[in-house]
């Protein structure tokens, strides 16, 4: 078993290979990030283990949540893969061997493999009911089941929906105790007065605990059934062509159309519990028919999921029709394993009693788990991984059943060279690029905001989270949408002046409150001035082009010039650059000119430059600039290392309504020159941005 488990290590090591190259997590991951942040931040834990996990990772390892994201989506697919393997080598029929293959494939499937994996909290809880399936399981005495009761306590504080998992081993335990007491002889009179005494306990120090706890039990209860309701009930109405809105932030809606008054989820049920009883049948049905999305989820050819990842252009080429079969073939095995499985228990005669098998309990226990989600969230597959046991279970025991006809060394042999290939270089791709880029833009924002110099940085925007998260760590505060407003309009919001940052893309202009206020949005994204706003990025989101606007700290007439590969600036450069480097240009020689059209100005205006320039320490220290405006000198800095620098230049100077700007470079030079590199290039300033305002 051990080196089985190596085995799987290696694998789980190499389908994460190049994960540090993959984009970053939607918005659910990153409010998970945020407030792990925050905790870490005052110094508190947490009862949610994942949080907890974060914390630490912030702590002791790393404070850039990038960084810790990655890491937790390392722990969560390694520790489904050992778990599962656990979990499967634990059930009676099912050997190491069966177990180990059950386990390379789960490894190699999309859930698991980092690519896709944003909301990797699904994956951790699920990983930690199988270790407790493991526990609950194995022959190790009360400690192990203990533990094992444990394990599932931390997982409920995780994700709600398992109280049906420990509800369901506590009746079948029940059970078992109340059969035993029958087999030692106990009337049933007294195994009731007995079971009713128990039961009198039990229920008196739940109602104790809710008592005391009732006011945060209900809250926690409610918002987490609220918010599903509310949000899955919409995306419900509105995939049926009920409305054209937003079901994400815009859900007020319909939920005062069907259940008018309703403030939490209790009451909408009691304000009208045949729709909700209609939503949850429905929608049941509806994710049932969809549950095959689990097992078509899978690939050896392609384990970090670039097809389901975006690159649709797949489609075109012949190897997707190979990868479509691998999947129909999967799905296949699953189901004959399954159809034998099943056959045998038909055979053996003694499915009245599977309730007395714990290993049987427990994975159906498990698998009903999924009851919550299929009927109440939207048919996403990572919602309902709890079913991959039972859907293992049968292949498992097949593989089990023929190592029993051949030798272990046949099964040994086969095992490893199914490992090999596994983690060859033919079978896994390396994550070497990604699709959506949004990582990308919070390193270009990251750069943009370097020299901000506000530690509390508010934004407004349509799910901001995961850029505000990730671009200003520990610094942020994110407000999503108008909802949280009480139904205050973006426009009052921004002219409140309390925003730093204000986000818009595509995803917002497909909102009712876009269509309600457009022309106040088609005015911010052409003119941001008006509102004391200027442009700082414009790039290709997740959804198409995201436009993010910067609070300015001066006010700006005239364009505002940005650097870089995705500035504005090459319009207005004259002589003496080179191309643009990721977020500045770099001046080229001993000189470089501008050429801009600001309006006429009546008084002085400063000119603020972000500068990054060319030191060397020990031999170059310092970069000389002497400013000249319309070919007039109009002042000198002495730049020593990254900032914001300004000069003021006189009304006089300014000669219509262009401004001829140049920077003269005596101290420019080359690394090569100077001995640091073999770079030629006559290097001075790297410029990010310049600005024009009134004094």
């Amino acid at each position: 078993m051990v080196l089985l488990l190596m085995f799987l290590l290696l694998a789980v090591v190499r389908t994460n290979y190049g994960l540090w190259n993959t984009d970053i997590p939607l918005s659910d991951e990153a409010s998970y990030i945020r407030k792990a942040f925050n905790l870490y931040t005052s110094g508190d834990i947490s009862t949610c283990l994942f949080y907890d996990i974060y914390i630490v990772l912030f702590r002791y390892i790393t404070d850039d949540p990038i960084i810790a994201h990655y890491c937790v989506r390392f722990i969560a697919s390694l520790s489904s893969v050992i778990g599962l393997f656990l979990l499967l080598s634990s059930i009676k029929g099912v050997n190491v061997y069966g177990a180990f293959i059950m386990a390379l494939l789960w490894n190699i499937t999309l859930l698991n493999t980092p690519l896709v994996q944003h909301n990797n909290i699904h994956l951790f809880t699920f990983a930690l009911a199988c270790f407790a399936g493991f526990f609950w399981l194995v022959n190790l005495g009360k400690s192990a089941k203990i533990f094992s009761i444990v394990l599932l306590v931390i997982v409920i504080f995780i994700r709600l929906e398992y109280v049906l998992l420990l509800f369901l081993l506590g009746a079948q335990r029940t059970t078992l105790w109340l059969n035993e007491l029958k087999h030692k002889g106990w009337r049933k009179q007294r195994r009731l007065q007995l079971s009713f005494a128990a039961g009198v306990i039990v229920i008196s120090g739940v109602a104790y605990c809710v008592a005391h706890n009732a006011n945060r039990l209900f809250s926690y209860i409610d918002r987490y059934l609220s918010m599903i309701l509310w949000q899955c009930y919409t995306a419900f109405v509105v995939a049926r062509g009920g409305i054209q809105i937003d079901p994400m932030t815009e859900f007020s809606t319909v939920m005062n159309k069907q259940f008018p008054g309703a403030s939490d989820v209790f009451e909408a049920l009691l304000i009208n519990p045949i729709e909700v009883v209609r939503y949850c049948v429905l929608n049941g049905i509806s994710n049932v028919s969809h549950i095959y999305y689990i097992l078509a989820q899978h690939s050896i050819l392609l384990p970090n999921g670039l097809e389901t990842y975006g690159l649709y252009p797949m489609r075109q080429l012949i190897g997707y029709q190979v990868v479509w079969f691998e999947q129909v073939i999967f799905v296949l095995w699953i189901g004959f394993g399954t159809m034998w499985l099943i056959i045998r228990r038909l055979q053996s005669g003694n499915l009245q009693r599977m309730w007395f098998n714990d290993y049987v309990v427990f994975i159906v226990s498990l698998a009903a788990v999924s009851i919550t989600p299929l009927m109440l969230l939207v048919p996403e597959p990572r919602y309902w991984i709890m079913v991959i046991p039972l859907f293992f279970w049968g292949p498992a025991a097949l593989i089990s059943k023929y190592s029993e006809i051949h030798s272990n060394k046949v099964m040994l042999t086969l095992s490893i060279m199914m490992s090999l290939f596994v983690v060859s270089p033919i079978c896994t791709l390396s994550i070497n690029s990604s699709v959506y880029r949004d990582k990308d833009l919070v390193m270009d924002l990251r750069d943009r905001l370097s020299t901000f110099d506000n530690n509390n940085v508010k934004g407004l925007g349509y799910y901001p989270t995961p850029l505000l998260v990730f671009a200003i760590p520990g610094r942020s505060k994110v407000s999503m949408n108008p909802n949280e407003f009480k139904g205050s309009s973006y426009e009052s919001l921004v002219k409140t002046n309390e925003y730093d940052l204000i986000i818009v893309d595509e995803n917002l202009k497909m909102t009712q409150q876009y269509k309600l206020e457009k022309p106040f949005f088609e005015t911010l994204l052409q003119h941001p001035d008006t509102f004391g706003y200027e442009l700082i990025l414009k790039s290709k989101g997740r959804s198409g082009p995201i436009w993010i606007f910067l609070r300015s700290r001066h006010k700006i007439i005239g364009p505002g010039i940005y650097f870089g590969e995705r500035g504005n600036a090459a319009q207005y450069q004259q002589e003496g650059w080179f191309g643009p480097d990721k977020v500045f240009t770099r001046t080229k020689g001993k000189s470089a000119e501008l050429l801009i059209t600001i309006p006429k100005s009546k008084t002085d205006i400063i000119m603020y430059a972000e500068i990054d320039p060319f030191v060397v320490p020990g031999k170059l220290e310092k970069q000389r600039v002497t400013i000249y405006i319309n070919d007039r000198k109009a002042g000198e800095w002495i730049v020593s290392g990254p900032g914001e620098y300004n000069v003021t230049i006189p009304h006089d100077y300014l000669e219509g309504c262009e401004l001829k700007i140049s920077l003269e470079l005596p101290d420019a030079a080359s690394p090569a020159d100077l001995g640091v590199s073999s770079d030629s290039r006559i290097l001075g300033l790297g410029v990010r941005t310049i600005k024009i305002s009134e004094k």
